[in-house]
């Protein structure tokens, strides 16, 4: 997997090969910034006040999924974005 990264190496890669390893890449639900993916009602709750930062979603290439799958996602306020106090970051963790 990690040869098709790299454009000559992916070339290496047979066709059917990567067709096989297609499902363990479309799960992933990765993002920065944006509208975060709503579970159950976090993200439309948070969107009116905050700024999603991050969202980590399920990833079955990295053997990494929790509980039901659902994403976590880090959100800030405008102003704390603006002056970079971080440490106000508050995380959201649901389950489909």
């Amino acid at each position: 997997e990690g040869a098709l990264t790299d454009p000559d190496g992916a070339a290496l890669v047979p066709a059917e090969v990567v067709a096989a390893l297609a499902h363990r890449h479309t799960a992933r639900k990765h993002q920065m910034l944006g509208e975060g993916e709503v579970v159950q009602q976090a993200a439309d709750v948070m969107k009116d006040r905050y700024v999603l930062l991050f969202q980590l979603g399920p990833d079955t290439a990295m053997a990494w999924t929790r509980g039901e799958m659902g994403p976590l996602q880090y959100w800030l306020t405008p102003e704390d974005l603006a002056t970079r106090r971080f440490e106000n970051t508050l995380l959201t963790v649901e389950a489909y």
